[in-house]
Formats: C-alpha cells, structure tokens, sequence
C-alpha cells in the first residue's frame, strides 16, 4: 500500500458516494474565516447574534412552545452553531420533537468544530462534536436527548440536497435559516432554484431569516413567494431579513399509536427501540430476545467498505457512522477499534481500494508494526485502521435496545394495525415474494493471545470476556457441513493469524443469518401498513441499526435518512429475480446457541 498519509483518489463524477473535501478555516481571534469562500462562518456575537439575527425574527420561541413537532431547515450548516443553539432553545421550551434538516458542501475539520465549541459553552454543541459524521456525500442522521432532536445533515451540493429532499415524507419545513457565505462568494446558495426549492419544501406560513439583506436575496425570496421584510440589526450592522410564506401556519401536532414489531433480533430491536423514541407505543413478538445470528457473543461493528463510489458503498459507510453513534453508550457495544488485514490470498490491493471510502479521521493504513500496536499481536503485513469500529454482545445490546418503557415484549402474534416484519428468514412466511434465505454460520472461542482489538481479514478474531480467549469465524454454510469440519476452518483462521494451531476450542456458536443473493438488505415499505427490515447477512450490526432508524422515519412521516439512490437498493416489496448462487436446502431455521466446553 502507500505510504503513511498518501492517500489514493477516487474521481468522483457520478459517483454516489465520496469523501468531501474539508473546508480550510483560518481562525482571526474567535472568528473562523473560510480560506475557500473568503468569508466568516459568523462574527464574534456567539449566542446572541443568532439569536437575534434567525432565532427571534422567526418567532422561534413561541412557536416551539406550541408545537409537538417542529422542523428547521439551514443551508450552509458551517460549524454548526445556529444548530446547537435551536437545539438547546427547543429542549427547554418544548415536550416534542425538533427535526433539524442541514446542508453544508465542505465540512468543518474536527479541530475546528472542537475549537468552536468549547468557545461556546453550549452542551449541545459538545454533543454535537462527539457524533459528527464522517466527510462523506449524502444524508448523515444524528439523534440526540433521547431521540427529541433529529439532525439530519446532508454533505454535498445544497441544490442537489434539496432536489434528493423534495417529494419526500417529512419535507414540511417551518423554519429556514439562511446562513450560506455571502452571496458575492458563493452565489449558489443564493440562487432563484434554491430558493424556490425551499419554498417548495415548507409549510404554508413559514418563515425564513438571514443575515444577507442584498438586493439579490430580497428578489430570489420574493420569487420564490417569500413576504420579505427587512429587520433593524444596528448598531451591529444595518439590517438581516425575514421573509413569511403566504398562508396561515399552524403549530403541528404529532400523532402517534402503536407499532407491532416482528422479531427481537438486531434489526426488531433497533427498530423498536427508534420508533420508541419517537413516542410510539411498541409491542415486540418473539418466542426470545437475540434468536439467530443475533445471539452472537461477540461481533464487530464495520463497515465492510466497498471503493467503487456505487450506492451499496454509500449503504455500507452511512450504516457504519449511523451505527457507532447510537450504539454509544449502550451495555453491550464497546468501542474498540478495529484492524482490517489483507485476506487469505495477502493481496494489499483491496484495501488500497477502499482506503479513500472514508476520510482519514475514519480510517487509516498503518505499517506492520503500527498494526502490531493496534491489534496487540504481532502482524508480519500492514493492514486499515478503523478508530470508531467497536464490539457487539448480541444478547446483551438487544435487551439494552428493549430496555425502554414504550416498549413491550410480548410472545403472542402482533395485533397492532402497523407492523414491522424483523424476523430474518422467516419473513417469506409473510411475504414469499423476497428473496430471503438462511445461511448457517459458525464460530469458535479459543484460548490465545490477548487481543486488544477485533481483526479482520479472512474472517474476524475478536477479544472474548476472558482475557485470554478470543472468538475466531465465522463460517459460511451454504450447505449443512459435516461435524467438525467448522471448529476445523476456524482453527486454520487462528493458525494464519496467529502463526500457530489452537487448542481444542472451549466454546462453540452456531446462529442462522438471513441473507440475500446479491448481500444487500431488504428495507422499507411493502404495503400500506407494512414495513421490512431483513437480510442483513453478516452486516446486522450496523445496517440493522440505520434500517431502524429509516423505517422509524417513514411511520412517523419524516424524511429518509438515506439519499434516493441507496433506498432504491433496499426497497422492500420487489422481488429479488436472482437466486442464490449456492442453494441451501438443508438449512434449519434455529435460534443461535452458544455452548461452552470445558478442557
């Protein structure tokens, strides 16, 4: 691979997604400065210049009061201050929910946000910090206070943004705040199609507020259908603007039932556990909690990245980040790191390939003995660093995801009218029409070196509760396999990794996936009142957790968090025409069961 920093480039016409450029700040004081647009993000006004500038003019604060749920839309997201500060606004004077809609081009660098928020004291703005999104294209899902704020923040072309958003569930904006750089440095932002685009997006009786009075923003607003007036900013400055949508707005009021959710594996208890935080009233039927693949004692949160730029990467990458996030914190998930290696053909190509999916604060090669440091082996290659990767205890993380109090285990059929289907293969009992299948897989704990990270490679070795012992698998049986010969591929995984042969292993995991031919999962609507989340294969942990939080999003009518291409990919309801290329007709449908041996 490439030296250490040097990076491979992706050119990125038509690609769904890629890694952003991050915006180059000059810092003048307290004051960031855009090196690329030649602007400040803001004055040295903090909270009150927002304040006055889009919170007031906008009638923030009595309007929140009112509402059960409430939507901003911002474009030029920058670092993030009007958002931390709506946010902290809406929490003290509202029971409902915030739904704050972002667009930002060029992403602020970590260190610049950092700097940004400890100037301004906001708690929000330090939440803000520890769950910023990797610099990648597409929508980016942030929930914060127990699901009460939404951000969802889009990287990439404000136009396109809004044209991925337009037509879409939950488009319905109350609020804009136009904080784009000036319009003589970037006149996109300030557009006619931009700005009727907006329009387009809101509620009769919005508003929008700004900090730009010029001539240029007054006519694209009023175009657009915008009332615009001009309000006093001085002695600070001359005016800003606010502009009013005809028609008469109404504080929304949410409405939430009760949602039936089949299956208390990975995928039925994230998306339980986001439809609970949504304030739904949610009744999981399953004969168990963490049946299956599910019951894993020890996964790895990665994102199996791809390089090709195509929507599954963007699938692949945007689950991850999603992932990391709301499984922070959570008993079960630790946050570990991961070391990919190259896999049994000791090919560097292919992780040379998906180095540029993220960008370098995400991932990161390292030489051999880097790697060495990282995993706390000694590796004879070099080999990709994930920071935010972490370890996964299935049955401990599905009951912390359970463990909420609108939500109900309950063991009988679902008799609620909406219904999540989350029950792996089983699903084509409901609807045969998809193409999901079981496939066994295996796993062996070993006593070994002392990991301090997860591996992977050809299959994965990870850290197990004794200090001592790892888990190393995971088989893929596409037909039912003779006895011992699993324990017996795991043991040459160990012996590759490790330079040396196991002993017998002291423990054993079998658990069935529910998978698909072409490895992409099944997400979305199927009919009316039905909703899917399944084939997951050996990427439950994170996609799982991302298809809960989309599904989440469509019952309770707001937007997706995925782009239009990805959801295409995973959209429920459509047949899948090609089979499996390895049938599997010996599989059993059966829980997931580890057994411990003793030596």
């Amino acid at each position: 691979m490439r030296a250490r920093g040097e990076r491979v480039t992706v050119p990125h016409m038509d690609l769904t997604h890629r890694v952003l450029a991050p915006a180059v700040v000059r810092w003048d004081g307290d004051r960031p400065y855009s090196v690329g647009f030649g602007d400040v993000y803001h004055g040295t006004g903090g909270a009150d210049e927002a304040e006055r500038i889009f919170l007031e003019p906008a009638r923030f604060d009595a309007r929140v009061a009112e509402a059960e749920s409430f939507t901003v839309g911002e474009l030029g997201f920058g670092m993030g201050r009007n958002f931390a500060l709506a946010a902290e606004r809406f929490l003290a004077r509202s029971t409902g929910t915030l739904h704050y809609v972002a667009f930002e081009q060029a992403p602020v660098r970590r260190d610049d946000l950092a700097r940004a928020a400890r100037r301004s004291g906001c708690a929000m703005y330090r939440r803000l910090l520890d769950a910023l999104p990797p610099a990648i294209s597409g929508w980016h899902r942030r929930r914060f206070a127990g699901g009460r704020v939404l951000l969802s923040l889009y990287f990439g072309d404000v136009l396109a943004g809004l044209a991925d958003l337009t037509g879409r569930q939950g488009s319905g904006v109350d609020a804009w705040f136009f904080d784009g750089f000036a319009p003589r440095c970037n006149p996109g932002m300030w557009s006619e199609a931009v700005c009727d685009a907006a329009a387009a997006l809101s509620r009769p009786g919005a508003t929008v507020t700004t900090y730009s009075s010029a001539g240029v923003v007054k006519r694209a607003l009023r175009q657009a259908g915008f009332r615009v007036r001009r309000v006093d900013q001085r002695p600070r400055k001359w005016h800003a603007l606010v502009g009013v949508l005809p028609g008469t707005w109404s504080p929304r009021i949410a409405q939430r039932g009760s949602v039936s959710v089949v299956g208390a594996g990975f995928a039925g208890c994230a998306a339980a556990r986001a439809l609970a935080e949504r304030g739904f009233e949610v009744s999981v039927h399953d004969a168990s909690v963490a049946a299956g693949a599910s019951a894993i004692p020890a996964a790895v949160v990665h994102p199996r990245l791809l390089g090709d730029g195509s929507g599954a990467a963007s699938l692949r990458a945007h689950a991850y980040g999603f992932a990391v996030h709301a499984l922070d914190g959570l008993a079960g998930f630790r946050r570990t790191g991961a070391l990919q290696l190259p896999g049994p053909d000791g090919d560097p190509a292919r992780l040379e390939r998906v180095l540029p999916a993220l960008p370098p604060d995400w991932i990161a090669a390292g030489s051999a003995p880097e790697a060495s440091g990282i995993a706390g082996i000694e590796a004879a290659v070099e080999g990709l660093h994930f920071p935010h990767a972490g370890l996964v205890d299935g049955p401990v993380l599905c009951r912390a995801l359970l463990d909420h109090p609108r939500i109900h285990l309950e063991p009988g059929p679902p008799a609620g009218r909406i219904a999540v289907l989350a029950s792996a293969s089983r699903i084509t009992e409901r609807l045969p029409e998809l193409e999901v299948a079981p496939l066994e897989g295996q796993a062996d704990l070993f006593r070994g070196p002392v990991l301090q990270a997860p591996v992977l490679g050809d299959g994965y070795a990870a850290p197990a509760g004794s200090a001592r012992e790892c888990w190393v698998g995971a088989t893929y049986e596409y037909r039912r396999w003779e006895a011992g010969r699993a324990t017996a591929a795991n043991a040459e995984r160990f012996r590759r990794l490790f330079g040396r042969s196991p002993a017998a292993p002291v423990g054993v995991f079998r658990g069935t996936r529910a998978v698909t031919s072409d490895r992409l999962p099944v997400i979305g609507r199927a009919d009316a009142d039905t909703y899917v989340t399944a084939g997951h294969g050996s990427s439950g942990t994170t996609t799982a957790v991302l298809a809960g939080e989309w599904l989440a999003s469509l019952i309770a009518g707001e937007s997706a968090p995925v782009t239009r291409e990805v959801e295409a990919l995973c959209r429920a309801g459509r047949f899948r025409e090609r089979q499996l290329r390895r049938p599997n007709p010996f599989a059993r449908e059966e829980a997931g069961s580890v057994s411990r041996r003793t030596s």
